[in-house]
């Protein structure tokens, strides 16, 4: 358990670990908002670190995918979410399983002009099956995404897309972005060993 404090620790003590990961964006992404945001949670690695680590102050300010795990969720709820509430700046993180099945559905964010900050966390890896793999010693090159970018897609769209590879740059992206402007895309890079890691002893 003495790692996994570590990872869960550093949203609030960010010298806890000097490695970037999920938590880190989610604490940026909440202090930039003043926990005015609503977070909106595909599952994955970076759900387990959000069920620590977001700190909602009503229930209306985290959304997960709950005990049914269902990956690929995120978009949908995300964008009923802001529809139902557009007052408040939802943040929709999906991992690199659950963007696909639905990213089609984003287009409707852009022609309602939503306050949706779609965001990909990546390891350019399925990370949860990464790990059964590394324990057997299986080769990981099933679960090596060869291009895991989804940065022209979102351009597509017509939404503003940026990239991010530490807290800075997480930092920054959200300072160019105007919630009330409509949605933007933010894809945020992590290196896959310490991503895989993040959930031991908590998973």
């Amino acid at each position: 358990m003495r790692q996994s404090r570590c990872w869960l620790g550093s949203t609030i003590n960010r010298g806890a670990s000097n490695q970037f990961l999920p938590a880190h964006v989610f604490a940026r992404v909440q202090v930039h908002f003043r926990h005015a945001v609503r977070g909106v949670f595909d599952t994955g690695y970076f759900c387990t670190i959000a069920e620590h680590a977001w700190r909602a102050p009503t229930a209306s300010h985290c959304l997960m995918s709950g005990q049914g795990r269902y990956m690929g969720t995120g978009i949908p709820m995300g964008l009923g979410a802001a529809i139902c509430d557009p007052t408040l700046p939802t943040a929709v993180f999906v991992g690199d399983g659950g963007v696909g099945p639905f990213v089609a559905e984003a287009k409707i964010a852009v022609e309602r002009r939503l306050p949706v900050l779609f965001c990909l966390l990546t390891d350019g890896r399925f990370a949860s099956l990464r790990t059964r793999a590394l324990r057997d010693h299986m080769t990981e090159r099933p679960l090596t995404i060869a291009q895991p970018s989804w940065r022209s897609v979102f351009e597509g769209f017509g939404m503003k897309a940026m990239a991010a590879a530490d807290e800075s740059a997480v930092a920054d992206a959200l300072t160019a972005w105007t919630p009330s402007q409509g949605p933007a895309y933010l894809e945020v890079s992590f290196d896959p060993d310490p991503y895989e890691a993040m959930v031991q002893g908590i998973r």
